[in-house]
């Protein structure tokens, strides 16, 4: 799934495809624009587009190749600022190219919605489809790409689907267009659409059927390759089955054109299949319902392949559904009520037009039906109907309301009627919940206006009748038998105002009631002293913090004797609230009687780490611990417009919410039974979420590549990431296989990470130690029954030193270039120092924070007198790097005397040439093998010349003689002869 932010004022201006290729035609105008959609391309656009789906500042391009995204943002005329000028439209294009793709694939529309749009294009008018989404097939071989819009949002998604066999690593995607490309810490891929549209790419999740159990969902790990594509590291999935990136699991509208259908219920048995009941308006119902200009019920039976039955109610009159039920044997049951005229099984007729408690039970192939009607013992209209199905026996307890009270029956499997439980009616009442034992017991949960229960040997005062003001909505639970009537009540809760939304029955017998605490209206007084709304909870309840000024909800359990005085009457309760309000519509007990309900919530839901949707909407559903001491499951659902009339909960883990939707935006998969908005107003909705219920280690990686690097004693980070599926809080433990090598989260050799937040990435930053040689170390986590290792190679900090030059001469100077392995976090001291000692003194130098390149130090080179070779260590912790240059003597080339020969006591000029110019003064010390004749004598050569020259003096001598001059200071290699004679 693609989910992209617009970080600025987003514009919805027609897709004029600036950077497009040529030839892509964005010019074309849409006249019909009420449902988002992808248009065919009838030759209104380049042969090269297929599809055009115009978003919220987004308009996507469909190929058979890719695609394309087309951002457009909208910022005011900056010389206009003032006066609101006109608006300047940016447009950037993204094209996701699909390296090593099939290039015979074909893309076609799926799901084709009504009607045409007409569009002017700039040489003529074309008429052409619309469809929900696009599929591209084998895009790659076993792979398909499904394109789609979010229609609320505006935000383009896609879905890979990899079937079984098919290799999930041919997909490389490479973002032509894209700036800045990341994968930031949340696992979301980051980039820039030129430079006013940042994108951010929702995290992905994959689903695969499991073995056995709930189905399998994870994250798989977004990753940009060495040459900047994009692909999954999916690692850990089975290649025996289809592998969905982002998927829903199953979701359908459920009505027909006409506003107002609604699913009001479900239930589930112990074969999976899945019962809903609700009302239409529709006469074109799909599934076989016939309103007849009436609003009509229905219920429709799903199973595993798909929907095995419906049944509609086809009464010349007003009829809904309100509650359905299923026995172990599939038996059907649902209640409601109706205004139709007729007589029914039972032999009540009808009449008047009344709404009447309607009853009707059939087999599991919707035959074999028997229908019942219960009029109220007062004759006023019945305002609904509830029923609780005994799966064992498939007794039916039915409960109807009317304007002044309640009735309960029960029905058996064959028809047979029992009651009404009691003679005349409990008034002042709406009856939400009612429930049956094991034993016969009917629990029947209520919310009351009335300061007592008018029944002997129960519990008959309550908080609310201390209030001054009366008729404050209690909550009160009842109980009784068929036999004996209402034989226990009792008030629930603190003061103020407290309804009952639903009730259950755990399998030890406990009653446990929903409902919410909502805020006073007006000032609540006790004799005249202002009180808050309470509820008072149990120790270690998941809430139990104070009522504030919020509606909150409420789930409590009930020691199965209303009257005991031996035990606590409520044995757990807790609130439920969100940072605004919270209204619990409807709650049961899943097969371990943990409390499942849905509701409304305004301000911040408590998500968990496998919530299905973190998108803020008004409807959500939960689930708690069986002794309401924890938070379970939390998440939001739908879109702004849904509304939760139910939730059930299977042995898988997989959730089944029911209600309605008046958008165009409620998420349905691609084999829903009615994947688009059926009306323009309100349709049904069911859908089956399958959250991350799987747990165990996916894939380990880092931001670095599979086979990582990172300079030791450099300070810089290097990021592990585990992906795992665990609950949040669980500590994830990173350890390397040597010590004192690397730190991990800042401990030595290990580190530990909590999961928190509501993602599946656990990520370890790395630092390594400085080491002398390339070092492999490998860190593994080891949790939930597998193992996952990374290796990491540490390099020394220091990868070279160079000298500027081969050899220099004596006394002058050199540049040490030091390079480090990779630029380092902070600022580093590097030692330099030479073999001989002598050659220069031991200095540093300071690598920069952040500098990847070399740093340099001028070294001034000692005297000489031969040509010296040195070695040059650059040393920092225990890594170091060496290198040599020559510190070059005083070479003297050669030596003359002009003239050569001279009479004693004549002179003679010394000439000293040198091999090379050295920047300094070079002295001379000549000295002569006959000082007698021709004494020593000092030469300088001048900086920058190659010769100096100096006067020989001579003596007078009486015979011959010959004298040398060599140079003792530099030991040179050539000598210099003068001849004296007499």
């Amino acid at each position: 799934m693609l989910i992209a932010t617009l970080f600025g004022l987003v514009g919805t201006q027609g897709a004029l495809p600036l950077d497009l290729p040529k030839g892509f035609d964005g010019a074309a105008y849409v006249h019909n624009r009420t449902q988002l959609k992808f248009i065919e391309n009838r030759g209104q656009w380049n042969t090269k587009a297929k599809f055009l789906a115009h978003g919220h500042g987004v308009d996507t391009w469909v190929t058979d190749t890719g695609f394309a995204y087309q951002w457009q943002v909208t910022t005011p005329m900056p010389e206009l600022p003032l006066i609101g000028g006109d608006n300047v439209v940016h447009q950037r294009a993204v094209f996701v190219d699909f390296v090593g793709r099939n290039p015979n694939a074909k893309t076609e529309g799926i799901h084709a919605l009504r009607g045409v749009n007409e569009y002017i294009g700039p040489k003529r008018t074309v008429v052409a489809r619309g469809f929900s989404s696009t599929l591209t097939r084998d895009l790659y071989p076993g792979i398909d790409l499904v394109n789609y819009v979010e229609p609320e949002s505006g935000e383009p998604r896609y879905d890979l689907i990899v079937r079984p066999g098919a290799d999930p690593n041919q997909i490389r995607m490479a973002y032509r267009g894209a700036k800045d490309m990341r994968i930031d810490k949340d696992g979301q891929l980051n980039y820039a659409a030129g430079d006013v549209v940042k994108v951010v790419e929702q995290q992905k999740v994959a689903f695969q059927h499991a073995d056995e159990g709930a189905d399998y969902r994870f994250v798989p790990q977004q990753v940009i390759e060495k040459d900047g594509t994009v692909g999954f590291d999916v690692r850990g999935y089975k290649k025996d089955r289809t592998l969905v990136i982002d998927p829903l699991t199953y979701s359908t509208y459920i009505g027909g054109s006409s506003s107002g259908d609604t699913v009001t219920s479900i239930a589930r048995d112990i074969s999976n299949d899945t019962l809903i009941g609700g009302q239409t308006f529709s006469s074109d119902f799909p599934l076989g319902a016939d309103s007849q200009g009436f609003p009509q019920g229905f219920v429709v039976k799903f199973s595993s392949t798909g929907i095995t039955r419906t049944l509609a109610t086809t009464f010349a009159g007003t009829t809904d559904v309100e509650s359905v039920g299923l026995d172990n044997a599939g038996n059907i049951f649902f209640c409601g009520l109706t205004q139709a005229a007729f007589t029914s099984d039972n032999g009540v007729t009808n009449t008047n037009g009344h709404s009447t408690g309607l009853f009707v039970s059939t087999d599991s192939l919707g035959s074999n039906v028997h229908i019942d009607v219960f009029s109220s013992a007062d004759a006023a209209f019945n305002n609904n109907a509830i029923l609780s199905v005994n799966p064992s026996t498939g007794l039916a307890t039915v409960v109807v309301n009317s304007g002044g009270g309640a009735v309960v029956w029960q029905v058996d499997r064959s028809n047979v009627i029992a009651g009404p439980m009691f003679t005349g009616a409990i008034a002042s009442i709406t009856t939400n919940g009612i429930a049956t034992d094991a034993s016969g017991n009917v629990y029947i949960a209520v919310s009351s206006n009335s300061h007592t229960i008018p029944f002997v040997g129960k519990v008959t005062t309550g908080p609310n009748a201390r209030i001054d003001q009366v008729f404050r909505p209690s909550a009160i639970l009842m109980k009784g038998t068929m036999a004996s009537g209402i034989s226990q009540a009792t008030y629930l809760g603190g003061v103020g105002y407290q309804t009952v939304t639903g009730l259950a029955v755990d399998s030890s017998g406990n009653p446990v009631v929903f409902g919410n605490v909502l805020a006073a209206s007006q000032t609540l007084t006790i004799r005249g002293v202002p009180v808050t709304p309470s509820f008072p909870t149990t120790a270690g309840a998941y809430d139990n913090g104070a009522v504030s000024g919020q509606d909150v909800g409420f789930i409590c359990k009930v020691n199965p004797d209303l009257t005991a005085s031996s035990a606590p009457l409520v044995t757990a309760a807790t609130l439920f609230r969100s940072s605004g309000k919270v209204s619990i519509a409807n709650g049961m007990l899943d097969n371990a009687d943990n409390p499942v309900f849905c509701g409304t919530v305004s301000g911040a839901l408590p998500l968990t780490w496998d919530y299905y949707s973190g998108h803020a909407t008004p409807a959500f559903f939960a689930r708690l611990g069986a002794d309401l001491s924890t938070y379970q499951y939390g998440t939001y659902f739908g879109t702004a417009n849904t509304t939760l009339a139910a939730v059930a909960k299977d042995s898988s883990g997989n959730y089944y919410p029911v209600g309605s939707d008046s958008s165009l935006a409620f998420p349905t998969t691609n084999d829903a039974m009615i994947w688009t908005s059926p009306s323009s107003g309100k349709s049904g909705i069911y859908s089956v979420v399958s959250p991350v219920v799987g747990q165990g280690l996916v894939s380990i990686h880092s931001d670095r590549g599979d086979t990582p690097a990172i300079a030791g004693g450099s300070g810089k980070t290097l990021n592990v990431s585990v992906n795992l599926i665990e609950p949040t809080g669980t500590p994830v433990i990173l350890t390397a296989d040597q010590t004192g090598l690397v730190t991990i989260n800042g401990t030595a050799d290990t580190g530990t990470v909590s999961t928190s937040g509501f993602n599946h990435v656990v990520t370890f930053p790395v630092q390594a130690n400085d080491v002398a040689a390339d070092t492999v170390v490998t860190l593994q986590v080891s949790i939930s029954g597998g193992t996952l290792a990374i290796p990491v190679t540490i390099h020394p900090f220091l990868k070279q030193v160079i000298l500027r030059a081969a050899a220099v001469p004596s006394g002058t100077t050199t540049t040490a270039y030091v390079t480090p392995w990779e630029a380092p976090a902070t600022d580093q001291t590097v030692t330099l120092s030479s073999s001989p000692s002598s050659a220069f003194s031991s200095t540093s130098l300071t690598v920069t924070a952040g500098l990847s390149g070399a740093s340099s130090k001028v070294l001034t080179v000692g005297t000489v007198a031969t040509d010296t070779s040195v070695s040059v260590t650059a040393s920092h912790g225990v890594s170091s790097v060496a290198s040599s240059f020559t510190i070059q003597g005083i070479h003297v080339l050669s030596m003359a005397c002009s003239p050569a020969s001279v009479v004693g006591g004549s002179s003679s000029n010394l000439t000293v040439t040198l091999k090379v110019l050295y920047p300094t003064d070079v002295v001379c010390l000549m000295t002569s093998s006959n000082p007698a004749v021709a004494p020593s004598v000092v030469v300088t050569i001048p900086a920058g010349h190659l010769s100096g020259s100096a006067v020989v003096a001579t003596a007078p001598v009486v015979r011959t003689v010959s004298v040398r001059f060599t140079d003792a200071v530099h030991a040179p290699s050539s000598s210099a002869l003068l001849t004296v004679t007499h």
